[in-house]
């Protein structure tokens, strides 16, 4: 029992780490007596010496069932049960600690123990519906304990008439069990912490069929002496009997569960305002429609161990098979679907209620826009007006001024002199006349010169001095739909404003003039020289592999790289068209426009928001009726120490050929994985980057397009991790390749990289095989300071729809088979 565990440096760990040696069992045990009763009997212990001696000796010949419910664990005790009943290392690694993982429902062999198989999955604890999260919920999360709060929005409550929202938290637990036959002794172990006793707990009353009792609890009712004999008879010869009671309770916490979720959004679609659904639009992309995304996981690893155990029998030797619930576990399996659908109506039903949301939204703003434009032209012409209106001052300022000099110098000489001459009169009036004369001339060569306009402005300006009505011009076509020629006296206002179009003609001329000097030949691209990062081989003539350490960043490979000077053209501003089928990346400008904040250290944010657009982006953005499946996103952020999740230098390919079919026999459904290889599903995995902060000026991503890309000069290199062996490629560096890349993208670009495409691509013969992307990342400045970090977030997106092809690579799939071989898929 000692060296349980000790050759596992993981699991060691995690024994030692227990600072408490306290235990809690609950021993339930089931003995045939004379005839056909049984006897049940129950005890609690809290001494693991007197545990230990107690299971380690032999059980009586007349017991048939043993039921351990574990509320306290301990480093000794894991020990002991691991060693007593050959429990494999993964039920207690840190895998089995997450929520949001797939959970293992089957049977362990790696280290021999054929007879023993376990399930662990998820139920709704009813009895803790409470208005605040507990905070007892907030800290452990390890086995059967909490691993989600269902936080939904109580419409019923109403005050003054009006509905409240008020917080409604449902908790789910995980159950894990574990069966085996041990000489002829069923024995179940069930992982089960205590219920937490909450003064302020409000407990659900509308719930058919009254409030559930928590799992702990109904396995001590199940057993008692009150039991049917026959039930106690059958679980002697089946233990999965007992699993599929336990099936059917989680089943039934589940369909409670959808039951309020679909009252709920009845009451939130008719009880609210247009206003009222608009503030609570953000509320449920982020929480409900994760809630139902977490709902719909479980579910299918329900039904995926309702399969395996429908399918036990033709697994004679590596499991306990059923050998008399068959049809019970068919009409389980029947009411998962049922749930199922009603679960995909409930999702469809939401998404409708956010499409009127955001058309609501789209037509609020469609009314602003309209308000501001009109605001817009009440000021336009209000500045208009006000120019022309000084305008007409200075042009009666200009012609009365001479003619009141002149006035005034003549009246100063009458009274000089005391007399006055005819000659002096008509000689003021003649050098007025001549002034205001000059002054007209003068202003309308100002005019008609900035203007290049021919004919005399005299009739016009003194229209403009007359004060007839103005109207500023609304449109280029009224200003040079009339010609020259038809008018002899063209408008003084309409002259000015030829003037200023053609300023404005001339400036944005000098503008594009100066940008095609800067930027060189229009009709190219631009490009720069930089250093990438290539393959090295590695040295000895061994295979090149790349080892993930879980408690070491980076992990290990056997190979390096070296850097080579090439050239990297700019998309920004490039006249082709950049498309996945044609050059296995496809840049979308200004496409994702951010409605409210989304905190991406935040996993909820991120899977709440963040990844139901990507998903619906990507069904847009490629041809045809597909399925979108994301497996998987990681948050960059660049530095030149190497730590987790920083950028990736080095040009590669995400996925392999033998990779990218490993991908799809582990993420997909197990008949949609079959038309996958049979060739009548077309699949692809794209990858979905964009920056989270920006715009990018250091470390930008570059790629690749494909069609530049030798076969020769693809790597496949394994990368290997605890639990599953992938594959990559490598890239050596070859002529002729060609790399782009997106200059100071910002948080509203997007980009679309294809990592793999089971259609054969017509590349040549020694092409690229399949439509695949290189990618990775440069230094844009290597001799200044970074100005501003580049943080990203890359989604990995796989993507099944019908295939119209019949180039496809299934038909000769040994990669597959290499990793089928060695128990990855």
């Amino acid at each position: 029992m000692e060296l349980y565990g000790k050759d596992n440096k993981q699991l060691d760990d995690y024994i030692e780490s227990f600072k408490s040696d306290a235990i809690s069992v609950e021993l339930i045990e089931v003995f045939r007596k004379r005839g056909k009763s049984h006897e049940v009997v129950q005890e609690s212990h809290a001494d693991f010496e007197h545990l230990k001696t107690y299971l380690c000796r032999k059980a009586p010949s007349h017991q048939v069932i043993r039921v351990l419910s574990v509320t306290q664990l301990s480093g000794p005790l894991i020990r002991l049960l691991g060693s007593k009943y050959e429990m494999d290392y993964e039920l207690w690694t840190s895998q089995f600690q997450s929520s949001d993982r797939e959970w293992f429902a089957g049977p362990l062999i790696e280290r021999g123990a054929r007879r023993f198989s376990h399930f662990n999955l998820s139920c709704v604890d009813f009895k803790r519906a409470t208005p605040e999260t507990p905070p007892e919920y907030q800290s452990n999360r390890r086995i059967s304990h909490t691993v989600r709060l269902v936080r939904l929005l109580n419409l019923i409550s109403r005050k003054g008439g009006q509905p409240v929202a008020t917080s409604r938290v449902f908790v789910i637990r995980r159950i894990s069990g574990h069966i085996r036959k041990d000489e002829g002794l069923w024995t179940f172990i069930y992982f089960c912490y205590p219920n937490t006793d909450l003064a302020d707990a409000h407990l659900v009353t509308d719930i058919p069929g009254g409030v559930q009792p928590h799992f702990t609890t109904w396995i001590t009712d199940f057993l008692q002496a009150a039991s049917p004999t026959e039930l106690l008879d059958d679980l002697s010869h089946d233990g999965y009997g007992f699993v599929l009671r336990v099936l059917r309770e989680i089943k039934t916490t589940w369909k409670l569960l959808l039951n309020e979720m679909e009252v709920f959004l009845e009451d939130l679609n008719g009880s609210m305002s247009d206003d009222e659904l608009m503030d609570s639009a953000t509320w449920l992309h982020r929480q409900f429609i994760s809630n139902l995304d977490y709902f719909q996981r479980q579910l299918l690893y329900h039904q995926r161990y309702v399969t395996y155990l429908m399918n036990a029998p033709a697994q004679e030797g590596l499991c306990i098979a059923p050998t008399v619930f068959g049809k019970d576990l068919l009409q389980e399996n029947n009411a998962l679907r049922v749930v199922d659908q009603r679960l995909a109506a409930l999702r469809t039903q939401t998404t409708a209620i956010l499409n009127t949301v955001v058309n609501l939204s789209a037509v609020q703003q469609a009314r602003l826009a309209q308000e501001m434009t009109l605001l817009q032209r009440k000021d336009a012409i209000l500045t208009f007006n006000q120019g022309e209106s000084i305008r007409r001052l200075t042009i009666l300022n200009m012609i009365y001024l001479p003619a009141t000099f002149i006035a005034t110098v003549f009246g100063m000489n009458i009274v000089e002199n005391n007399r006055i001459g005819i000659w002096r009169l008509w000689t003021f009036a003649l050098i007025s006349v001549l002034l205001t004369a000059f002054t007209l001339c003068f202003a309308i060569f100002k005019v008609e010169n900035t203007s290049n306009a021919e004919g005399s402005a005299l009739p016009g300006l003194l229209k403009g001095v007359m004060g007839a009505d103005i109207e500023p011009p609304l449109s280029s076509d009224a200003a040079d739909g009339r010609d020259d020629e038809s008018s002899s006296a063209p408008n003084s206002l309409s002259t000015v404003y030829r003037w200023l179009r053609s300023l404005r003609v001339e400036l944005g001329r000098s503008v594009q003039e100066d940008s095609e000097t800067a930027n060189g030949d229009c009709s190219g691209d631009k490009a720069l020289v930089r250093a990438l990062c290539f393959y090295n081989d590695p040295p000895n003539g061994e295979s090149p592999r790349y080892v993930v350490v879980p408690d070491q960043t980076p992990g290990i490979r056997n190979y390096s790289h070296h850097k080579v000077l090439v050239s990297i053209n700019d998309v920004r501003g490039s006249r082709q068209r950049f498309t996945l089928e044609s050059n296995s990346f496809a840049p979308y400008p200004n496409t994702f426009k951010q409605q409210v904040h989304i905190d991406y250290d935040e996993d909820d944010d991120v899977r709440g928001i963040y990844l139901p657009w990507v998903g619906e982006f990507v069904r847009a953005s490629v041809v045809g009726d597909v399925k979108v499946l994301i497996w998987d996103y990681t948050v960059r952020k660049a530095s030149k120490i190497k730590r987790a999740n920083r950028q990736v230098n080095k040009i590669h390919i995400d996925q392999s050929i033998a990779g990218a079919l490993g991908r799809a026999r582990r993420h997909l459904l197990p008949e949609e994985a079959e038309k996958v290889l049979a060739g009548r599903l077309r699949f692809r995995i794209i990858n979905v980057w964009k920056p989270i902060r920006g715009p990018v000026l250091d470390h930008p991503m570059v790629f690749a397009d494909h069609r530049s890309i030798m076969q020769k000069d693809l790597v496949a290199v394994p990368q290997i991790y605890p639990d599953y062996v992938g594959e990559t490629y490598a890239l050596r560096y070859g002529e002729g390749q060609k790399f782009w890349y997106w200059s100071e993208m910002t948080t509203a670009d997007v980009l679309l990289l294809q990592c793999f495409d089971s259609n054969r691509c017509e590349c040549g013969a020694e092409g690229m095989q399949h439509v695949q992307c290189a990618h990775g990342s440069f230094e844009l400045n290597p001799f200044g300071q970074e100005m501003q970090n580049r943080m990203s977030i890359e989604v990995r997106c796989l993507v099944v729809g019908q295939n119209e092809s019949r180039h496809c690579i299934f038909a000769r799939c040994w990669e597959l088979d290499f990793l089928l071989d060695h128990g990855t898929a």
